[in-house]
């Protein structure tokens, strides 16, 4: 998944934001830094003439706190500016369509997706044009080694990219996609194409390549499974409830399927021998 919502980039382009009259004031800043418990790192604490831009982006670009905090912040920072209207170009508090843009592109390059209202999510693979998916589910797998300890959020962007890794394998083979396929079926044709369905291997002497194929397989149930259910809220494992350690490993090894996916798919294409 996507990595913290913070970098440099993102430092700077959001705390423009704050430099409009009507933006969030002094006091509303104050109390969303000491709710992330990232007051210490805030240079107004005993100085004087500090700007709100300057706070901002003083406290997003440091290092030393925690990643989870800095997402925390990042999501009330852009909470006060939805609620000051800092996105609506019909509010005199808009930030006007330059930083809006500065800030999405900010965020896009950090792997997630800010709308048009100021709301934040994971950047969906799905929209990326298909020449760059490649470097983009890349990017994704090697983000999620180290991603947020929100399950759910873990769990939904683990779901996103097993289904683009599979779409983008057999966009590149040639296969015709039904625009309806689901879940189940889509990955079973991305494996069957690729040769690690563990159905194809039947011989004793493949036994450990065919439980190694079953239990990726398993992975990649459970996520749709748990994303199912979340998405419904009918019953079953509220993903809220999954201790963030689990999450992670579940979402690891959804990275490790897509990275076999992408892997063999270059065995295929002749691209690599082994």
């Amino acid at each position: 998944m996507a990595a913290e919502p913070v970098s440099e980039e993102i430092a700077s382009s959001l705390a423009r934001f704050f430099s409009v009259q009507g933006s969030p004031s002094h006091r509303e800043i104050s109390e969303i830094f000491e709710r992330a418990e990232l007051d210490a790192f805030d240079p107004a604490e005993g100085a004087q003439n500090i700007g709100k831009e300057r706070r901002v982006r003083a406290v997003l670009e440091t290092s030393q706190h925690p990643s989870e905090r800095s997402r925390q912040c990042v999501l009330q920072l852009l909470a006060s500016l939805r609620s000051a209207g800092s996105f609506e170009s019909s509010s005199s508090s808009y930030a006007g369509a330059e930083s809006v843009g500065s800030a999405k592109r900010a965020f896009k390059n950090a792997g997630w997706a800010l709308d048009d209202d100021g709301r934040l999510g994971p950047l969906v693979l799905a929209e990326i044009e298909t020449a760059e998916r490649r470097p983009a589910i890349e990017l994704q797998i090697d983000r999620m080694r180290n991603g947020s300890s929100d399950a759910a959020l873990l769990i939904g962007t683990a779901k996103e990219l097993l289904e683009s890794t599979a779409r983008y394998v057999l966009e590149e083979l040639g296969q015709e996609i039904r625009d309806n396929i689901d879940f189940d079926s889509l990955l079973y044709l991305a494996r069957d194409r690729l040769d690690i369905h563990p159905a194809r291997y039947k011989d004793p002497s493949e036994k450990t390549l065919q439980q190694i194929f079953q239990s990726l397989w398993s992975v990649a149930e459970t996520v749709n499974q748990l994303r199912r259910e979340a998405g419904t809220g009918h019953g079953g494992t509220d993903p809220s409830t999954i201790p963030s350690y689990a999450a992670r490993s579940v979402v690891q090894a959804a990275g490790v399927m897509a990275q076999l996916m992408i892997t063999r798919l270059d065995i295929v294409m002749g691209r690599r021998s082994s």
